[in-house]
């Protein structure tokens, strides 16, 4: 009978999913030294703990281009535990240390289970601190750094074919390119209480299969890049359907900028972008409420026509200097295309007085501005609109 019984667990018990936990510390008290090491001794499922201090080993790898890779997964599924942000780092002390595109992690596997990081700081990696097409990808308490910003072409997290995923608490600074760059096909993806400092690019989506995006409760600041040089807080592009919530977004050229997409924004705070607080071209839809923004420059810089639908209602403009509300630009259009008529209805204009406002409305009653495009803007809200952000100060505070 015992007999019997310890053959049914060895047949049942891998079925159950039991994982093995790999420790991987640079002192040699661990299983490895090295975390390929542990990964190419993992199974999927498995979990790799990573003790504190750098780790600079990678591997040169041919997909499309010669790569320099810190961490392969291939086609296992497995959890990456870091003692800790700034605690355990992947990632070379000196940026010119790889010659090649440097990845954290990444695979050239598409569609395999899952991929689970937390604890780590991936800095000075010159491609993409993670770039994987994994069903499922959960990122909690990491940071991307590049201490040199000289790396033209560094991403922080590189997504496409998950559903469902998961990316918080991540803190991004000193990026060149995108903190966040989602592809398709994504659906279903959470992107919560991340911060980002001084990247050229906030977060972009792309492709028409990437729909259901959630980004709440962010914090996007560019103070000390120059004018013309901090790109987009966040880029929503080619069919991208994502809602904003929440979020605080300053100093970039456009807080968000919509090409071809659909965004929802809400219960947001957008201030001093050099180009307008939101940019909108080609074929789009903006649905925008609850919101205050500040600007020196416009509210709505609108570049195109196309089939679109802008609705910005219940919020709160706050105009300085010489700085318009809504801005559209006319050489992009052509005299005889459908009219665009923007609902800027119940909103707070920081007066009541309608021809001031109007006088800082560019559309289609301005000549010689001859496009088809009018912004319609009474009622006024009487007063400052309530939002889930009530005062710039407290906003402000969630991220002291």
């Amino acid at each position: 009978m015992r007999t019997l019984i310890y053959l049914t667990l060895i047949l049942v018990l891998p079925s159950l999913g039991f994982s093995r936990t790999w420790i991987v510390e640079k002192d040699g008290s661990g299983d490895y030294t090295v975390i390929q090491d542990a990964v190419d001794a993992a199974e999927s499922g498995d979990v790799i703990e990573i003790g504190s201090g750098r780790y600079e080993e990678f591997q040169v790898m041919h997909f499309i281009y010669t790569n320099d890779v810190f961490i392969y997964p291939g086609d296992k599924s497995l959890t990456f535990r870091g003692a800790g942000v700034g605690e355990t780092i992947v990632g070379p002390s000196d940026p010119n240390m790889t010659t090649h595109y440097a990845w954290g992690i990444t695979s050239d596997v598409i569609g395999e289970d899952y991929i689970k990081v937390s604890g780590i700081t991936f800095d000075n990696l010159n491609y993409r601190g993670i770039g994987v097409g994994f069903n499922y990808l959960e990122v909690i308490d990491c940071s991307f750094t590049d201490s040199s910003m000289a790396n033209n072409w560094t991403i922080g997290i590189s997504s496409s074919y998950s559903s469902a995923s998961l990316i918080r608490n991540c803190y991004f600074e000193n990026l060149p390119r995108d903190c966040i760059s989602i592809f398709g096909p994504t659906t279903g993806m959470v992107i919560e209480d991340c911060q980002v400092v001084n990247c050229n690019y906030g977060m972009g989506f792309w492709d028409a299969d990437t729909s259901d995006i959630v980004v709440r409760n962010c914090n996007l600041s560019a103070p000390q890049l120059p004018i013309g040089h901090a790109g987009s807080g966040f880029y929503v592009s080619s069919g991208a359907s994502i809602e904003i919530d929440n979020c605080y977004v300053e100093y970039f050229d456009d807080a968000i900028l919509v090409s071809d997409a659909h965004v929802v924004v809400h219960d947001s705070v957008l201030r001093f972008s050099d180009r307008g607080e939101i940019s909108v071209t080609d074929d789009f839809s903006l649905n925008a409420y609850n919101n205050i923004m500040e600007t020196e420059v416009g509210v709505l810089n609108v570049n195109g026509p196309g089939t679109n639908f802008i609705s910005l209602n219940n919020n709160h403009f706050l105009r300085y200097g010489d700085g318009l509300y809504i801005k559209c630009n006319p050489e992009h259009w052509i005299w005889g295309e459908e009219s665009l008529q923007v609902d800027m209805t119940n909103n707070y204009w920081g007066t009541q007085d309608v021809d001031e406002i109007a006088e800082y409305i560019i559309d289609g009653n301005d000549p010689p501005y001859i496009v088809n495009f009018f912004v319609v803007f009474l009622p006024l809200a009487d007063g400052p609109v309530a939002t889930e952000a009530i005062t710039l100060d407290g906003v402000k505070a969630l991220y002291r």
